[in-house]
């Protein structure tokens, strides 16, 4: 399948992982949120497609039968499915597919929602494998040095960091407002703001309407979006969020805020980062608020119609996207991560990310929207990894097992370097996987 004419392919993290699923399932979901770039890079490695978007709408579609349905998935190998919600029984129909023949590589999947409760007979398991994939970060779309490699902090924690930041603060500015849509990235002219106000009213009006299959109002989709941006990477109650919207006089209740929200979640606009704990089987984790969050900053600042001047002079919501910006950016990292938590106890100690391997390591994250902030995330780190000695002493577990492998201030420009007591400190354009 050849590209259009003058079309540029930019490279994404995901691609080495998606292709890697391919060579071991019969089937890869490529989920996350419209606009990322699923199509884009699953019809890089795929001979042949199908796009069901133009269908969703029309009910001779839907009432296809089985085998009618079948002829979708006619095609040379590996085919792409996009936008397979549209027609759930495909689901089944490849999962059948894969038991009777075996097959491996055949289809690649996407979708900007979850499918919805109860529209397929079967899981997937080993048949159709799912990875998530979220927009472009600093190091995809080529605004970061890459002079600090996440995966080296985990294998050479000792080893000094250095190199400087390819952006400064405007330009990490300009990336939040921005966002990481491959199609606002690569037309550096177009006005951002703009296209992303236009998606938060798409997703209000129309894409929250379908993921959720229920008659949806607009208007208190709004207002819930609108609050969470408010509390954006914070440890919101749900009581907050429905008082928010009530005080907007829209009738609102717990019922519905479920509803809203779960229909914000699987469609991949809003995500929530879990409380960690250093031992996998600690229930500690779990007594904590999920942080909730915005699959991409540039979401937040539309729903909240603010723009990079406003940056500038309200340097705490600044504080809170750039938080989000680095987050996102860890979880473009993914393929090299088992997971993205936080940590905060009873007694105040708090880091805003821990990011784990599957092994049981781990490294510890503070995030400082300025240089002015370093000491204070060093005294976050400080106090963490005082708190973790004093368990390992406590308790006689393997401090290897127990203790971060390794403490790291993101902060939003300038250079990378370490500090006396081991903590590195690393601007955000100079990160990479």
């Amino acid at each position: 399948m050849d590209a259009p004419k003058g079309f540029h392919y930019w490279p994404r993290l995901i691609d080495a992982r998606l292709e890697h699923y391919m060579r071991n399932f019969p089937a890869v979901l490529l989920r996350g949120p419209k606009w990322c770039g699923k199509s884009t890079s699953a019809a890089n490695l795929a001979k042949s497609e199908i796009r069901l978007e133009p269908y969703s709408t029309s009910a001779e579609f839907k009432s296809l039968s089985t085998a009618s349905l079948k002829e979708c998935l006619r095609g040379e190998r590996p085919r792409l499915i996009d936008e397979w919600q549209v027609a759930p029984r495909l689901w089944d129909i490849i999962r059948d597919e894969a038991d009777t023949t075996g097959m491996i590589g055949a289809y690649v999947l996407t979708g900007s929602s979850s499918p919805k409760k109860g529209s397929t007979s079967h899981t997937g398991f080993l048949r159709i494998a799912s990875l998530e994939m979220t927009s472009m970060s600093l190091f995809e779309s080529r605004e970061s040095s890459g002079t600090v490699s996440l995966s080296s902090l985990f294998e050479h924690p000792e080893k000094p960091v250095s190199g400087a930041g390819l952006l400064d603060e405007k330009g990490i500015d300009r990336a939040m407002v921005r966002g990481g849509f491959p199609g606002l990235v690569s037309r550096p002219g177009l006005d951002a703001a703009l296209y992303l106000e236009d998606a938060v009213k798409e997703i209000s009006e129309r894409e929250i309407q379908k993921a959720s299959g229920a008659s949806l109002s607009p208007t208190t989709a709004l207002a819930l979006l609108r609050s969470l941006a408010r509390n954006n990477c914070a440890n919101v109650k749900n009581v907050t969020l429905l008082n928010d919207v009530l005080l907007s006089g829209i009738p609102f209740s717990e019922a519905s805020l479920y509803r809203y929200y779960e229909a914000l979640r699987s469609l991949y606009i809003i995500d929530e980062v879990r409380g960690f704990s250093p031992l996998a089987r600690s229930r500690s984790s779990s007594r904590v608020l999920p942080k909730r969050l915005f699959f991409d900053p540039s979401l937040a600042l539309a729903v909240l119609g603010r723009d990079g001047f406003y940056l500038e002079r309200d340097r705490r919501t600044r504080g809170f996207c750039f938080e989000n910006l680095v987050y996102r950016d860890l979880k473009a990292y993914s393929p090299l991560l088992s997971g993205i938590s936080y940590y905060r106890d009873r007694e105040g100690v708090e880091v805003d990310f821990v990011v784990s391997l599957r092994d049981g390591r781990y490294g510890c994250i503070e995030v400082k929207s300025s240089p002015d902030f370093i000491e204070e995330g060093a005294a976050s780190l400080n106090a963490f990894r005082r708190k973790i000695a004093r368990r390992v002493e406590k308790y006689g577990v393997s401090s290897k097992e127990f203790l971060p492998t390794f403490l790291a201030i993101v902060i939003d420009r300038g250079n990378a370097y370490s500090r006396e007591d081991g903590i590195h400190v690393i601007p955000l354009s100079a990160l990479a996987p």
